[in-house]
C-alpha cells in the first residue's frame, strides 16, 4: 500500500513538473524553438501547416548544390518540434522549390513549381500524414514561361492551387485556378484571370462552404503600379 501510495506521489510530481511550465506561459512566450540547416547554402522555409498529429513545412534546401535546390517537407512534433519524419522532392537539375502547404484527415498537400521540362512548371504532391511518403504528383505546365504556384487550400470535395501562368506571353502573366481530386489529384476544373496586359499574379487562396477565396495582385492601373485583387469563386 505504502508503494503504491508513493508511486501515485511520484508520478503526480512528474505531471506537474511538465504542466505547470505550460501553465505559467504568458501569451506570446516561446514555448519551443527548432533550427534545421540541410546544407551550407541556400534552404529556405515558404510555408507551414497544422493539424492535431503535427506540424508541417515546406521549403527548399540546397543539399544536393547551388542551383539545384529540392523540395524539403518535414513533419513535427506540436509538443516540442522535434522531427517526425523528412522528405526530399528533386523532379529536376535545376531549382525545384515548394511554396504551400494545405493538410487535411487524408493527407498533406503541397504545391510549388519544378523545372523538369525546361521551364517551371506547376507541381502539386499529396503525401501521407503518417509517414511522408508519396500518395500521388501531378504536374500542369500551361506555356513555356515561369509557371508558378503559390497557394493551397483544401475541403471535403477537392484541392484548390492557385498561381499565375505565361500562356498570354513573358510580360502577361495570368492568374490561374485550378481544382483537383483529393482521391488522384486529376483535374475537376481550372480558370484563369487577366485584369490587365501586365503582371498579374494570384498568391493565396482560403475555402468554404460558400465559395473559393483567391487573393492576388493585378496591374489594371497600369504597369507596376500592383494593386490588391480578391476574387470569390463558386467551389
Amino acid at each position: 500500500m505504502r508503494k503504491t501510495i508513493l508511486t501515485c506521489l511520484i508520478i503526480s510530481i512528474i505531471s506537474l513538473i511538465v504542466i505547470v511550465p505550460a501553465a505559467l506561459s504568458a501569451p506570446g512566450d516561446v514555448l519551443w524553438t527548432q533550427a534545421s540547416n540541410p546544407s551550407s547554402s541556400v534552404d529556405e522555409t515558404t510555408d507551414v501547416a497544422v493539424d492535431g498529429s503535427g506540424i508541417y513545412i515546406v521549403g527548399l534546401d540546397s543539399y544536393l548544390h547551388y542551383g539545384n535546390s529540392r523540395w524539403r517537407i518535414e513533419k513535427r512534433s506540436l509538443a516540442d518540434g522535434s522531427v517526425s519524419w523528412t522528405k526530399t522532392s528533386n523532379p529536376s537539375a535545376d531549382d525545384d522549390t515548394a511554396y504551400s502547404v494545405a493538410v487535411d484527415g487524408s493527407g498533406v498537400y503541397i504545391v510549388g513549381y519544378d523545372d523538369y521540362p525546361g521551364n517551371n512548371r506547376w507541381r502539386i504532391e499529396k503525401r501521407s500524414l503518417t509517414d511522408g511518403s508519396v500518395i500521388w504528383t501531378q504536374a500542369s505546365n500551361p506555356s513555356a514561361g515561369s509557371d508558378m504556384t503559390t497557394g493551397v487550400a483544401v475541403d471535403g470535395s477537392g484541392v484548390y492551387i492557385v498561381g499565375y501562368d505565361y500562356y498570354l506571353g513573358d510580360s502577361n502573366p495570368r492568374w490561374r485556378i485550378e481544382k483537383r481530386s483529393l482521391m488522384y489529384g486529376t483535374n475537376i476544373w481550372n480558370k484563369t484571370s487577366n485584369p490587365s496586359a501586365f503582371y498579374d499574379w494570384a498568391s493565396g487562396v482560403a475555402v468554404d462552404s460558400s465559395g473559393v477565396y483567391t487573393v492576388g495582385s493585378d496591374d489594371y492601373l497600369g504597369i507596376y503600379n500592383h494593386r490588391w485583387r480578391m476574387e470569390k469563386r463558386a467551389p
